[in-house]
């Protein structure tokens, strides 16, 4: 009660705007002992720097590769259109072709 009554006494007349010329202890407790700053520092900066070059990882490497399957599937497209000709013994004759490509295969596979 006694130290309530001090403090009452002494701080009764609190200004409104808080003094400019303070300690640098002040300074940095008004400031949240620059835990702010250190963050910053220490993590924004760098997680910044990281998710920026992932994103540009990303969309070179990644994004790239899937385009470039996209495109070489594209193209691979339009020539087999042009074995389409619509008769039955050219399709029997790429089955035997691959058939055989396959048994092939399992031959060298198998030495």
């Amino acid at each position: 009660m006694i130290g309530v009554s001090i403090a009452i006494l002494k701080y009764r007349a609190v200004p409104a705007v808080a003094p400019e010329e303070v300690s640098i202890f002040t300074k940095i407790a008004r400031r949240d002992l620059l835990q702010d700053d250190v963050n910053e520092a220490l993590l924004m900066r760098p997680g910044q720097r990281l998710t920026n070059f992932l994103v540009r990882f990303d969309y070179g490497a990644i994004d790239g590769l899937v385009r470039s399957v996209a495109r070489t599937v594209t193209g691979a497209s339009r020539e087999m259109r042009l074995t389409q000709t619509g008769y039955v013994r050219s399709y029997a004759f790429w089955i035997v072709l691959g058939a055989l490509a396959l048994l092939l295969s399992i031959f060298v596979v198998t030495l």
